[in-house]
């Protein structure tokens, strides 16, 4: 037997119709020190990979098929017990998908784990996205009926305001190894005692909660799970799934395997609850079916645009009526009423933003109020629960409001939020509003606010278009206000430039 002097661990990465990603992994992989033999099993790929696989096959690289493409599960036990058949025992497996890119140092440093701790079945490193960002999902925690109900549908989850409510916080998965009931499936090392001792991969799912099924087996017989924080791998997301499967069929069976995750591996004490939720489940899934095939979603889109422009007309035919009225306020009252749009939440560290609000609330000809983002901020990670106070005098007439703002990439929808900012920058009877970034214009009918002799500022204090995904719109809502404006204020000399060349400005 090949392995019978040396054998530690086994590698195994599954491809289907996805040669490209397995040959440049495994050729990468294929000259690390501490992998014995890698096995590539082509999971009956329809695009003839076999032919381009064959190509890896040498000493060290095993090049396989299965006779059909029964899922994930059945095709990664396929290659387990074929490597057990064929060399022996070994220590440890390693199951990768192959649109990875998997350091040495990771492998290594999850042996060393697993020699360490004879408790642990299983070693994973921290998995990165495609922008080299930590994933949410390195592990998580035992799946719950409520959870992957609440998953099921996206009108639940925004209900929820939550998605995968079994996944860690962050700071927990922060530790330098963070005990997890699950960990992803995409790459990990379980020592091959355990494994044998679970059955290997449940074969009764074809796609999805194979994690979920295994995690479940290992914490009945009492081991632990590790996500390890000294290494880490990168995932690029479902790149064989993606090429195969529709979003239905991805749905299918992932409804499924939910389904037969819960009814065989869920052991909640009253049996009778369990088969309501898991009811309610299928409800669930029948319901986002039906309105997928009906395409309730787009329906409910323009619907929703509808209201929003039926809103907007309202309002803006409400203001027209009033404008005698607005307009004579205005003549009659003694201080001038300013609107400072900001970015920047005034819990946040004291900025430009804040500094200009407060002068102009100290002139006593002004009253103002500061208006910003709140919760909605898109620009900086800061919320309304910020440590900062900015403590105004009681002789300052500034009125500090979280207002929401619609970025030019996304459409505005029908939110309480929305519609209070539309009604409030209407009529709150501004003389004087300064805006900080062009996508508040959707906040304002311009046209209107110029008639009712408002000014408006233009205070540009970065190069936001830099951020948004939709640069052309973007630019466009700039130029509107930029025509709008009476001044255009701007925080460096290369802006300035910038600015008038792109708009063709006199200085």
């Amino acid at each position: 037997m090949e392995m019978e002097q040396n054998k530690t661990l086994v590698v195994i990465v599954l491809n289907y119709n996805d040669s490209q990603n397995t040959i440049r992994y495994v050729s990468t992989i294929k000259k690390y020190k501490c992998i014995d033999k890698i096995i590539v099993v082509d999971n009956n790929s329809p695009d003839q990979s076999i032919e381009k696989l064959k190509s890896l096959a040498d000493k060290k690289v095993d090049v396989i098929k299965t006779e059909q493409n029964k899922g994930y599960a059945y095709g990664n036990n396929f290659a387990i017990k074929y490597a057990t058949e064929k060399y022996g025992n070994f220590e440890y497996v390693a199951i990768s998908n192959p649109d990875v890119d998997v350091p040495e140092k990771s492998y290594e440093e999850c042996l060393k784990c697993l020699r360490s701790d004879n408790s642990i079945a299983i070693a994973a490193p921290r998995m990165f996205d495609l922008n080299d960002k930590p994933h949410p999902l390195s592990g998580w925690k035992l799946r719950t009926i409520k959870g992957d109900t609440i998953d099921s549908s996206m009108f639940l989850t925004k209900l929820y305001h939550q998605s995968h409510i079994e996944k860690y916080d962050e700071e927990y998965l922060n530790q330098k190894e963070a005990i997890v009931d699950c960990v992803a499936g995409s790459f990990f090392l379980i020592r091959h005692e355990v494994f044998k001792k679970v059955g290997y991969f449940d074969e009764k799912t074809f796609l999805y909660f194979e994690e979920d099924i295994l995690g479940n087996k290992i914490h009945k017989l009492g081991y632990k799970n590790v996500v390890l924080n000294n290494c880490k791998f990168n995932h690029f997301e479902s790149v064989s799934v993606d090429k195969s499967m529709n979003y239905r069929k991805k749905f299918k069976n992932l409804q499924k395997s939910k389904r037969y995750y819960h009814k065989t591996y869920n052991d909640e004490s009253n049996r009778w609850y369990q088969r309501w939720k898991i009811l309610i489940l299928d409800i669930v899934t029948l319901l986002v079916k039906i309105s997928d095939r009906i395409k309730l979603r787009r329906i409910l889109i323009k619907l929703d645009r509808l209201l929003v422009l039926g809103i907007k007309f309202l309002v803006l035919i409400i203001q027209i009526l009033l404008f005698p009225i607005t307009f004579l306020t205005k003549q009659l009252r003694r201080k001038k009423r300013v609107l400072y749009f900001s970015l920047v939440s005034w819990k946040w560290i004291k900025q430009r933003p804040h500094f200009v609000a407060l002068e102009l609330a100290k002139d006593k000809n002004y009253k103002v109020d500061y208006c910003y983002l709140g919760i909605y901020d898109r620009y900086t990670s800061h919320t309304n629960n910020d440590v900062v106070e900015n403590k105004i005098d009681s002789d300052i007439k500034l009125k500090i409001k979280p207002l929401k703002i619609v970025p030019c990439d996304t459409i505005p929808k029908m939110t309480f939020s929305y519609v209070w900012t539309l009604i409030r920058t209407s009529f709150w009877n501004y003389d004087k509003i300064i805006i900080t970034q062009p996508n508040q214009i959707d906040c304002f009918f311009m046209k209107v606010q110029k008639l009712k002799k408002v000014q408006f500022y233009y205070e540009a204090m970065d190069n936001y278009e830099a951020w948004e995904n939709n640069v052309p719109k973007y630019l466009e809502s700039q130029g509107k206000l930029i025509n709008c404006s009476s001044h255009l204020i701007v925080s460096s000399e290369s802006l300035k430039k910038k600015m008038i060349k792109k708009y063709n400005l006199d200085e």
